[in-house]
């Protein structure tokens, strides 16, 4: 669980920055914190007695309230509203050329997999076998989203998979989660 915390650098040293402090900005906000936790902190807030100036309100780029530091500055307490993405989901069945490769192209499908799995974009790569047809092979995959299973499709470990022509490409399947 992450939790809010902020330190101040040290004092003033002279009194030209002493005139300064408080009031960088004229008046303005120029300091945001962000939070997973806007309640929590707000309550912290209230607790240690800051002084809220602007009440918390929800816009349209999440929940925020401006407080006040004990230098006057003015920040703002943000908890971003998180962007809903449209994750990208594949199933592909694959059926082996040749009978007597199944092991052989397990073993490649494995090393797809790990490769697979390395990729920023990619969430899940699961390798399934058919029970009642043992050269079926079945691929389930989740991406961030559609722009990453692109680059899956054109990714060097994909393509030296498919070199080895171990498989056809039965049928592929983009869905997405109900």
């Amino acid at each position: 669980m992450r939790s809010t915390k902020f330190k101040y650098s040290k004092n003033a040293s002279n009194e030209i920055q002493k005139t300064r402090i408080g009031n960088q900005t004229g008046g303005r906000v120029f300091l945001f914190l962000n939070t997973n936790d806007f309640e929590k902190d707000y309550e912290n807030l209230q607790n240690r007695k800051v002084k809220i100036i602007r009440e918390p309100k929800v816009e349209s780029y999440g929940k925020v309230l401006v407080f006040e530091d004990c230098y006057g500055n003015l920040w703002d307490l943000i908890e971003p509203i998180e962007e809903k993405k449209e994750k990208f989901y594949s199933t592909g069945i694959l059926k082996v050329i040749e009978e007597q490769n199944i092991e052989i192209t397990k073993n490649a499908l494995f090393e797809l997999q790990k490769q697979t799995k390395n990729e920023i974009g990619n969430i899940t790569f699961e390798i399934q076998q058919s029970i009642e047809n043992k050269n079926e092979f079945i691929i389930w995959e989740c991406f961030e989203n559609e722009s990453e299973f692109k680059k899956h499709l054109n990714s060097e470990h994909l393509k030296e998979f498919l070199k080895l022509n171990l498989v056809e490409f039965i049928k592929g399947y983009a869905t997405k989660k109900l």
